[in-house]
């Protein structure tokens, strides 16, 4: 059995590699271009329209696309000669893809929901102000590098400087081809696993529960995530939620940005309120929380 593709097969791959790559810088310099406009109307547009509108142009063009670069990527270095580590622009264009990843889901990605979960929760969490101006200067300058890095990508491609190294690593080709599709299958395993969990949470009913005939006094209700318990205090005045405070929440960015989802429920005097979008889980988990607390009061 052959693992290298013919001709045509590599121009097919190149192809759809060139593409996608594309998508990616286009839909980077469109983060770019919503980020200005913000920037330019201020508090003349509407910010939740806006930043839905930046998330999509995230999902749909930065990150969905930015998986199938990698993915094309990895199968015209295992199903091709250029391979990993023959060639000076292939081992640079991998360490640049290396340092995208963590750029794109550990900078970009976390500023863009961010802003979005402000947005949707009114940003009505303590210090959003600031918190969303800092967040605004991290998804700009991730984006600004990204588009930076992803054109010296595809200069490198297509120019391919450098030539090849002069000391070949010797290690099989099979054995790196054998040990890559190893880590794929462990990678995506492990997403898909993850994808599960989030989905039971984001998908869980949370039912409207009734405070009226409950004795005034605070309440105090919790509900897991299978590795967290979220603890929730629910403050009922004749027959009214007048607040609802988390007690026990994660000291993490989206966990904040979910409590965004409380307010909402005292207006609405219920648990079933929409989750916050960009924290969606982590909102869920607190309205069910909520919900446990007025239940198990009599509610």
């Amino acid at each position: 059995m052959t693992w290298m593709l013919g001709h045509r097969g590599l121009r097919w791959l190149k192809g759809a590699h060139l593409v996608l790559a594309g998508l990616c810088l286009g839909g980077t310099a469109g983060i770019l271009a919503v980020q200005a406009m913000k920037y330019r109307l201020g508090d003349l547009i509407d910010h939740l329209t806006a930043e839905l509108l930046l998330r999509t142009i995230w999902i749909w063009t930065v990150e969905v696309p930015f998986i199938g670069l990698v993915i094309t990527g990895l199968l015209f270095s295992l199903l091709s000669h250029w391979g990993f580590a023959r060639h000076y622009w292939v081992t640079a264009k991998w360490l640049l893809a290396a340092g995208l990843v963590a750029l794109n889901w550990g900078w970009l990605g976390p500023a863009v929901g961010g802003m979005t979960a402000l947005a949707d929760g009114g940003f009505a969490v303590t210090g959003a102000g600031d918190l969303y101006g800092s967040l605004f200067r991290q998804a700009t300058g991730a984006a600004t590098i990204l588009v930076l890095a992803l054109g010296t990508m595809v200069f490198v491609s297509v120019l391919k400087p450098w030539g090849r190294w002069k000391r070949a690593f010797k290690v099989r080709p099979r054995t790196v081809r054998v040990a890559v599709v190893l880590v794929l299958v462990a990678v995506v395993s492990l997403a898909a696993a993850n994808a599960v969990v989030l989905r039971r949470f984001r998908t869980m009913t949370i039912s409207h529960v009734e405070a009226a005939g409950l004795a005034d006094g605070t309440y105090r209700g919790e509900a897991s995530d299978g590795t967290f318990t979220y603890v929730v205090e629910v403050t009922v005045l004749e027959g009214m939620i007048v607040s609802v405070r988390a007690v026990e929440n994660r000291d993490n960015l989206y966990a904040r940005l979910a409590e965004g989802v409380l307010p909402r429920a005292v207006g609405m005097q219920s648990p079933a309120v929409e989750a916050i979008t960009g924290a969606t889980t982590t909102s869920k988990v607190l309205l069910k929380a909520m919900e446990n607390d007025l239940r198990s009061a009599g509610g």
